[in-house]
């Protein structure tokens, strides 16, 4: 009789199975946790191949690191940690102080995860959220697109840019730029051409920024526009042409200067929602480069940098004060406390989905029907070196690799041989019970 456990239960009466008097299996442990559940025959759902299996631990690895790095560039000595930005304690501090931080798997899809740690929710600045977050968020529009069909609605897509030079500020580019769409939705003239030539029932708009050494930082909006009616090709470029009149207008205004012709309103329809969604996250483009995990920095174009490929290539700098360190951390400044997606008043009500905040989803939980194996349960000492060397990544890794050769049997021994390995070498070895210095 194995016993599981759902993450969502508490996990305190729990054993560390990286003590020093050794690994107990699950099978003879007895209880590992407050909460279980029963089973004889789990169907173990593997990898379909070993290359589907590297490529989830090297993405995890890949995306850990740049959390690091962020960490790395956004942190600031001269603060208290609680003044910190968030990212720098994402996957490292604990959300219940008083419980232990524990690594569980997944029996149906083999994916580990740690347990009582704080995920930050920064869309814009922490990978590793970011990318939990906006898969999430792309559920959300799937659900959204199927509501528009089922309520016979249509949707095209409007892309609106600016003008932007080296050296602009982002904040203030951002500012102007948020000011002259809030006058295209709400300016008498452009609100009345809307009614009368493109009725909305709303509308979602997506923020993307990325960077090029020639033009600084590019932010643009990419929108879904949500219709009561189709339209044809020739009307859609009417359209286009006087939105580029009321947008360039509206860009003036702010001191934004006068777009061009070219980049500054792009108008389209799709043949249907799902094609015009795909389109969609397709330039949102938040999460995607995030799933290309080891593209090559020689494969980057150098003339349009997302802010993760940004991120990345920071990595190979000396300095958290150098050029890509630089540019993130400007951007992070710029992005702080703006929404991923912005949804028009009213329409996430007419669809039917329901508002959750970004923080809320990058902390979600394992459904309530998933069955859950409490892998490892860390003393506050081996979690400290944990953080110290940044081995979070490392020790999913080697649970997920146990769980793939041994199954529900699995002792889970190659994290504790990882740190005990380590604390002898580092002469870590001198108790337990130690405080050790936090990263």
């Amino acid at each position: 009789m194995q016993n599981i456990l759902n993450t969502q239960k508490s996990i305190s009466s729990n054993r560390s199975v990286l003590a020093y008097s050794g690994v107990t299996s699950a099978k003879k442990s007895g209880g590992l946790g407050t909460s279980t559940k029963s089973c004889s025959n789990i169907d173990i759902k593997q990898e379909k191949n070993s290359a589907d299996y590297d490529k989830r631990q090297n993405h995890r690895s890949y995306v850990y690191a740049l959390r690091d790095r962020a960490s790395d560039i956004l942190y600031e000595p001269k603060k208290l940690l609680k003044e910190q930005h968030r990212v720098c304690a994402c996957g490292k501090h604990k959300r219940d102080s008083e419980q232990s931080v524990s690594a569980s798997i997944n029996t149906s899809t083999g994916v580990a995860s740690l347990n009582n740690v704080i995920h930050c929710g920064s869309v814009w600045v922490c990978p590793s959220c970011s990318f939990k977050i906006s898969q999430e968020r792309k559920k959300e529009l799937a659900e959204a697109m199927k509501a528009c069909r089922g309520k016979g609605l249509h949707v095209a897509m409007l892309t609106l840019t600016a003008p932007h030079y080296m050296g602009d500020n982002l904040k203030e580019l951002l500012k102007n730029m948020g000011k002259a769409k809030h006058s295209l939705w709400t300016n008498r003239n452009s609100r009345d051409y809307f009614k009368s030539q493109m009725p909305l029932v709303g509308h979602i708009t997506a923020t993307e920024v990325k960077y090029s050494d020639n033009n600084g930082f590019h932010p643009h909006y990419h929108i879904l526009l949500i219709l009561d009616k189709p339209y044809k090709a020739e009307d859609l470029e009417i359209i286009e042409s006087d939105l580029y009149e009321l947008w360039s207008e509206k860009c003036v205004k702010q001191g934004l200067g006068k777009p061009s012709r070219k980049h500054g309103v792009d108008l389209k329809m799709g043949s249907n929602a799902e094609d015009m969604l795909a389109d969609y996250i397709a330039k949102w483009g938040l999460a995607e480069e995030m799933t290309q995990s080891h593209m090559k920095v020689g494969k980057k174009n150098m003339s349009s940098l997302t802010m993760w490929e940004v991120l990345d290539l920071s990595q190979m700098e000396a300095s958290t004060r150098d050029k890509y360190s630089y540019i993130f951390k400007t951007y992070a400044h710029a992005f702080k406390g703006r929404r991923q997606l912005f949804w028009s008043k009213g329409l996430k009500k007419l669809l039917s989905i329901v508002e959750t905040t970004d923080e809320e989803l990058a902390n979600k939980e394992e459904s309530e029907d998933a069955l859950i194996i409490s892998a490892v349960v860390f003393t506050d000492f081996e979690w400290s070196i944990i953080k110290k060397l940044r081995l979070q990544a490392k020790v999913l890794n080697l649970v997920e690799s146990d769980f793939r050769q041994f199954g529900i049997d699995s002792t889970f021994e190659s994290a504790r041989y990882l740190l005990n390995d380590l604390k002898t070498r580092q002469g870590f070895l001198r108790g337990q019970g130690e405080s050790f210095p936090c990263s």
